[in-house]
């Protein structure tokens, strides 16, 4: 048997591996090699130093979703629902638009905070948690631009710059946490 160095996040490698061994084994031996493999696909740790670092920014960057998806959540009494009403009584649709991206939002950042607490070693080690960490890095720069952009300075009030400040350390957040993602090599052996 020579052994061969595979990327986890390449599913080609492992289903390759288990493929030729297959041809001379039975289905009982492939039934044990996916139940290994689903083993060891599910605690993994990386290898060095930086792991609880690591693992500690991604539950750093779930936490900061779940503060801003639970503030979306209950956003509405924040405002002044008869104000905004008033506002947008002209053109009601608006108000419905804004509830909808505002509902939509929640389920997205609440959904993002799910995952990177439940997931957290495979954020860090596989291709799939390494682009969900740069994509909450563009979320959260795309959304302090937002900021500064759509709001016009006249309105800008120290509670905007305190959210575009937020919206700023989101970022740096995600990316320290993906920064710090490395993909992990593991062994599989493949007969000649």
């Amino acid at each position: 048997m020579s052994a061969r160095r595979c990327r986890l996040a390449s599913p080609a490698c492992s289903i390759g591996s288990i493929l030729l061994r297959t041809s001379n084994e039975t289905g009982l031996r492939v039934g044990q090699e996916i139940s290994r493999s689903r083993q060891n696909t599910s605690s993994l740790s990386l290898p060095g130093e930086g792991t609880v670092v690591s693992r500690t920014m991604v539950r750093a960057a779930g936490a900061f979703n779940l503060a801003y998806g639970l503030f979306h959540l209950f956003f509405w009494p924040f405002l002044s629902m008869a104000k905004l009403a008033e506002d947008y009584s002209r053109v009601p649709i608006l108000l419905h638009l804004m509830r909808i991206a505002n509902a939509s939002i929640t389920v997205i950042l609440l959904g993002f905070a799910l995952l990177f607490f439940l997931y957290a070693d495979e954020m860090l080690s596989t291709r799939l948690g390494r682009s969900l960490l740069w994509g909450g890095v563009i979320f959260w720069v795309a959304r302090a631009i937002e900021q500064l952009v759509y709001i016009p300075w006249q309105y800008q009030n120290p509670m905007s710059i305190v959210f575009t400040s937020t919206f700023v350390v989101g970022a740096a957040l995600h990316a320290a946490a993906a920064f710090g993602a490395k993909p992990q090599v593991v062994e599989v052996a493949a007969e000649s």
